[in-house]
C-alpha cells in the first residue's frame, strides 16, 4: 500500500484554504485556477498536479466545509434530551451550528456557484441539506413537548428558514434567530 506524502497534502491543503478565501471574496466563477496559483504561491502546473480541474477542487472544498456543519448537527443531536423543550433544543443547535466558524461567506459562494450550474456541486449541496434535514427531524423526534411536533413538521423547511436567516445576517449583522424560533414554534 502507498504511503501519502504528507507535503503533498500540506499543499492540497493550502491550496483548498486559498481557493476558499479567493471565493468568499470574488465568488466560485470569477476565481480561475491561476488566480488560485498566484495566491498561494505555486505554478499553474503544481496546481493542475493536485487538482486537475476546478470543479475538483470546489467539491472537495464543499465535502470539506460541509462535513463540519454536518458534524455540528450530529453534536447537537447527541445533546438532545426527551426533557428539554424544543425552544431550547433548537436554539442549542443554533449555537452548534454557530461554533462551525465563519464560513457563512464561503456557504453562500457555494450555494452561487451551485445555482448557477446544475452539476455535481449543486447534487453534492442538494444532498447535505437533506442529510441536515433529516438529523434535525431526528432531533424533533427525540423531544416530546407539543412544540417538538411542529418542529419535526418543518424540519425540511428549518433547512431553507436557516439559509435565509445566515444570508440576513451576513448583510445586516448578527440574524435576529427569536424570530426563527417564534416562526418555527409557536
Amino acid at each position: 500500500m502507498a504511503r501519502k506524502n504528507p507535503e503533498s497534502e500540506e499543499t492540497r491543503e493550502s491550496i483548498r484554504q486559498t481557493a476558499a478565501k479567493l471565493f468568499c471574496g470574488n465568488g466560485v466563477y470569477a476565481t480561475s485556477l491561476q488566480d488560485i496559483a498566484d495566491a498561494a504561491g505555486l505554478s499553474k502546473g503544481t496546481l493542475y498536479y493536485h487538482y486537475p480541474g476546478k470543479d475538483m477542487l470546489v467539491v472537495e472544498i464543499t465535502e470539506q466545509y460541509f462535513a463540519h456543519i454536518t458534524e455540528a448537527f450530529y453534536a447537537w443531536l447527541d445533546s438532545v434530551t426527551a426533557a428539554m423543550a424544543a425552544r431550547d433544543a433548537v436554539a442549542m443547535l443554533h449555537k452548534q451550528l454557530n461554533r462551525t466558524g465563519g464560513f457563512l461567506k464561503l456557504y453562500f459562494a457555494l450555494f452561487s456557484e451551485a445555482l448557477r450550474e446544475d452539476g455535481p456541486l449543486r447534487a453534492l449541496m442538494l444532498s447535505y441539506q437533506k442529510e441536515w434535514a433529516l438529523l434535525a427531524e431526528m432531533g424533533a423526534l427525540k423531544l416530546t413537548d407539543a412544540a417538538s411536533k411542529r418542529f419535526r413538521a418543518f424540519s425540511h423547511s428549518y433547512i431553507a428558514l436557516l439559509d435565509g436567516l445566515a444570508l440576513h445576517g451576513l448583510l445586516n449583522g448578527e440574524p435576529n434567530t427569536d424570530i426563527l424560533l417564534q416562526l418555527l414554534l409557536d
